[in-house]
């Protein structure tokens, strides 16, 4: 192939496409980052709020566990 093969018109419209593509690819980037920073502010705000609840949580095991001891304790107890 020479460059007398290429068509001027058409290496135009290749090289105008090529550059609509990069447009959109750095369009592309900044959204991505964007959409990044957005699900690490969530996952930031889920954390400190599971954090916050952990004594709730504490306290919820803690009354079933005391429950259960005190219904198996009475189930032995009627058993035997």
């Amino acid at each position: 192939m020479t460059q007398h093969d290429i068509n001027a018109r058409d290496f135009g419209r290749l090289e105008a496409e090529v550059e609509q593509l990069r447009t959109e690819l750095r369009e592309h980037k900044e959204e991505s980052k964007v959409a990044l920073k957005t699900a690490t502010a969530k996952i930031d705000e889920l954390l400190t709020l599971a954090n916050k609840g952990k004594g709730a949580w504490w306290a919820g095991m803690l009354m079933a566990s005391g429950f259960g001891a005190i219904i198996s304790h009475l189930a032995y107890l009627w058993k035997n």
